[in-house]
């Protein structure tokens, strides 16, 4: 009698055990069974919880992207440009027409930008104060690095023109994650000047492209601060509204 009771305990402790057990996550039960696995096995293993690590990785990149306004040296490395413009040309794009081009200002051009921009504002409005010229002149400083982000818009039967900027735009933002994957700090500055003939011509623009931004680049001064995000409820709708069918035509 006192054995079939013990037997009873054990069982109805092992089961508040299991109970209280904290849930395991997928990768903690890949992990888990990489121990009992054969080599076989465990190799499939271990590539499906690098897979699970890495989407991880990348989602958490997505929610925590941040603009870093305050940038120093050093610019981004010639390999580290090579990998934002490998980003870049990712994006999606409709027909393979490859929509944009960039233009990387640093050093001396960052000075010369800088001469560009005052020129533009003394050109529509010669009244121009020297403080609102030195600040048109010291606007590029703000970063050791500049990307130039140009659409270049073409005819096309099946792609129309705003389907093109926004190519060029998911271009942009694919520099803007890479930027933030590898440590580097970004942020895209638009402006009167980004919709300005006389900088657009300064900078050797055709008449089918057009600026959509200019992307700072280097080295965070101090750590972002993270951005507050809305609900996305707020922005999300679903088609056909509860209650209401969509009209059909007449047959």
């Amino acid at each position: 009698m006192l054995r079939s009771f013990g037997c009873k305990a054990k069982r109805r402790a092992d089961q508040g055990r299991s109970r209280r057990r904290a849930p395991q996550t997928g990768s903690h039960l890949l992990a888990s069974s990489l121990a009992g696995a054969n080599s076989s096995c465990r190799a499939i293993l271990f590539s499906c919880l690098t897979r699970v690590e890495t989407m991880n990785q990348a989602l958490q990149l997505l929610l925590e992207r941040t603009s870093s306004p305050r940038l120093q040296q050093p610019a981004p490395s010639a390999e580290q440009l090579e990998l934002l413009f490998r980003a870049a040309l990712c994006a999606p794009d409709h027909g393979q027409i490859r929509p944009w081009r960039f233009l990387v200002v640093e050093g001396q051009g960052l000075v010369e930008l800088g001469e560009l921009y005052a020129s533009a504002l003394l050109q529509n409005n010669p009244a121009a104060s020297t403080e609102q010229l030195r600040r048109a002149q010291a606007m590029p400083l703000r970063a050791p690095m500049i990307i130039v982000l140009i659409a270049c818009l073409q005819e096309h039967p099946k792609v129309p023109e705003f389907e093109q900027i926004i190519a060029a735009g998911c271009a942009g933002h694919g520099i803007l994650l890479a930027a933030q994957a590898m440590g580097l700090g970004a942020f895209w500055r638009s402006g009167e000047f980004c919709n300005n003939a006389v900088v657009a011509n300064g900078l050797g623009l055709q008449e089918n492209e057009k600026l959509i931004g200019f992307m700072y680049l280097g080295t965070p001064s101090q750590p972002a601060k993270p951005a507050s995000r809305p609900a996305p409820a707020a922005f999300v709708g679903h088609w056909p509204p509860p209650g209401l069918e969509p009209t059909r035509p007449q047959a």
